[in-house]
């Protein structure tokens, strides 16, 4: 699920994980997505959870926590509307926000990131192998290949393929299992 019902008019443009010398980023990189819609602003959950924090302050403005149902904590900056209180829960596609510019923002967009434990800076995990799209500016593109979830899955929890999620996975299994990405992706 991604953060806007119709991504045909979204843009990315800040990808995750980019140094940018004229950026102060408090993990020395840039911890999440910015998105931009040309179309409707409209904000809704990526994955079902609780609301933890439904507030305006500091650099990330107007923004939203949820603690996700599979552990990650979605956060959702620089909102100009927030449609959702602490304590709320929501599913995945349930609106939470408007598309804005509130807090350290030039410009209206969603900065959207994951983190393992919540308010930590260096916990961040890459979002767009989790949505499954492409890291990169412009338009938003999904990922096309059959390894796209695992991926997603090893990236964001470490510990299984996603065939068994309460089996631990050996070191030499997730080396093979992105060793079949890579050869797809080439392929």
């Amino acid at each position: 699920m991604l953060p806007y019902k119709d991504i045909s008019k979204v843009r990315i443009t800040q990808p995750y994980g980019v140094k940018n010398p004229r950026q102060n980023y408090a993990a020395g990189v840039h911890s999440g997505l910015d998105m931009v819609s040309d179309g409707d602003k409209t904000i809704i959950a990526i994955g079902a959870g609780k609301v933890i924090r439904s507030q305006n302050t500091g650099s990330w403005g107007s923004h939203v926590v949820i603690k996700q149902d599979d552990g990650l904590y979605g956060v959702y900056a620089h909102l100009a509307q927030r449609v959702v209180n602490i304590g709320n829960t929501v599913r995945a596609g349930t609106m939470i926000g408007i598309e804005g510019m509130s807090g350290n923002s030039t410009a209206s967009h969603l900065h959207i990131e994951l983190q393992k434990s919540y308010y930590d800076p260096f916990s961040h995990t890459d979002i767009s192998a989790y949505l499954g799209i492409k890291n990169e500016v412009g338009s938003v593109q999904l990922i096309d290949d059959m390894f796209a979830d695992d991926k997603a899955w090893v990236m964001t929890k470490g510990i299984s393929d996603g065939s068994d999620q309460d089996r631990p996975v050996l070191r030499k299994e997730i080396w093979a299992m992105l060793r079949r990405y890579d050869e797809q992706k080439e392929g």
